[in-house]
């Protein structure tokens, strides 16, 4: 209610801030008010549009977070073990840095100072209430203890509750949550098009070095042809010629030869 009341109290300033305007300008009321008039609904599309732009800015940007975060738990899951335990830790300490901190590449409890175990399953095959209980085991003694798959949760599966330690299961879905939060966007490197590919080769080879003087030559008689005829086409071969031999002598030439 209150960003109702907010955005009409900023259309009537608007609407009387340009009623002033033409009022002032043209000398006439009913002028005026019709101007303000098309000038506020005017504003209004541009504003809607403007609206529905930035929308569609971030959703996309959702978008582009959620497929690198995709794409960085598949690299978790093909990567070696303790590369992706060091994402993993360090991910989780900004997920939660009222509760972990990541030291020397492992999780400590804040409150505590206690070590956080953090086992990591990089598989496909859904996470079970025995993979839990495998840690559990495992680490008796702790206060708390993270498992970390690359896996899903079971369908119907139900962590027990575990104390001494108590168990946190991260499984792919939360684990792509908190990537796509907290991760920055690598943006995926593109494959230049085959039309992309042409072009660059023909400005390669119609820009190459050696035939820089060659263009300098051709544009300087075309240049004093001009002159004396006064004919502008060749003015335009001049410019264009001197223009291919500028990017030759620019382009740094590669070495025929190495050794």
């Amino acid at each position: 209610m209150g960003k109702k009341i907010d955005a009409l109290v900023a259309v009537l300033l608007g609407t009387l801030a340009a009623y002033g305007f033409f009022l002032a300008a043209t000398g006439r009321p009913y002028l005026a008010l019709a101007l303000a008039g098309v000038c506020m609904l005017a504003l209004r599309r541009v504003m809607r549009t403007c609206s529905r732009a930035a929308a569609r800015l971030r959703q996309s940007g959702a978008r582009a977070r959620r497929r690198c975060a995709k794409h960085r738990v598949e690299g978790w899951l093909l990567a070696r073990e303790e590369d992706a335990c060091s994402d993993i830790v360090h991910l989780l300490a900004q997920a939660y840095p009222a509760e972990i901190s990541a030291v020397n590449g492992k999780l400590i409890r804040r409150d505590t100072g206690a070590l956080v175990p953090l086992v990591f399953l990089p598989r496909r095959a859904p996470i079970l209430a025995d993979d839990v209980l495998s840690v559990w085991k495992a680490h008796r003694g702790a206060e708390s203890a993270i498992l970390v798959s690359t896996a899903p949760l079971g369908s119907g599966m139900r962590i027990p509750p575990l104390s001494g330690p108590r168990v946190a299961v991260v499984g792919r879905e939360l684990l792509e949550k908190l990537a796509a939060k907290h991760l920055p966007v690598i943006a995926p490197t593109r494959a230049p098009s085959e039309r992309e590919s042409r072009v660059r080769g023909l400005l390669r080879r119609y820009t190459d070095r050696k035939k820089a003087p060659r263009y300098m030559l051709y544009g300087a008689l075309m240049l004093a042809i001009y002159l004396l005829l006064g004919t502008r086409a060749y003015l335009a071969a001049a410019l264009f010629l001197l223009l291919l031999a500028g990017l030759g002598l620019r382009r740094a030439g590669a070495p025929d030869k190495l050794l």
